[in-house]
């Protein structure tokens, strides 16, 4: 009996010691991986600090380029104009005005986006956009609008011509 007794303590013995050791060799592995991953999080977040200052100093570079490029233009509208013209199925609102550029660089040639505002009786309607080539700084704008119902009177109306963006553009080729 104290021989199976003792073969019961060893082996119990023997359990403990393998699941100690098995517990130990897993805390190492674990704590190997845990330390490796921290060293990769460590690296990633230094990698990521460097490409964040490299992508702030190219929009910095990209604003000085811009703001050396883009010469200083004003956009005015002038001699706004419009009609209402009553069609049998179609009311419009036709009409134009003068866009003129003025600034000491304005280039020959540009693309001015623009955007018709139109207010009927105190109600915004939808806005249009356009984009118009303008030469030599000035250029006419011309609109069409369908107008929602009939006997729209000028009074009721509000127009506006706003220019909303520019692009530069190149004469590639004069035809004659």
């Amino acid at each position: 009996m104290a021989k199976h007794f003792l073969t019961k303590v060893v082996s119990i013995g023997v359990k403990a010691l393998l699941s100690f050791s098995l517990f130990a060799m897993l805390q190492g592995c674990y704590g190997e991986r845990v330390e490796s991953l921290e060293k990769q999080l460590s690296e990633l977040q230094s990698q990521l600090q460097r490409q964040s200052a490299v992508l702030e100093s190219v929009a910095v570079a990209q604003r000085q380029f811009a703001d050396q490029q883009s010469p200083d233009i004003k956009f005015v509208v002038s001699d706004l104009q419009f009609e209402v013209v009553e069609k049998a199925f179609e009311p419009l609102l036709i009409g134009d005005a003068k866009l003129t550029l003025e600034g000491k660089q304005a280039p020959a040639l540009i693309f001015v986006e623009w955007s018709l505002n139109l207010t009927m009786d105190n109600q915004a309607l939808e806005p249009l956009s356009f984009i118009q080539r303008v030469e030599n700084g000035e250029t006419k704008l011309a609109f069409t609008q369908a107008l929602p119902r009939h006997n729209v009177k000028k009074k009721s109306l509000s127009v506006k011509v706003v220019p909303t963006g520019w692009y530069l553009g190149h004469v590639a080729n004069v035809l004659q």
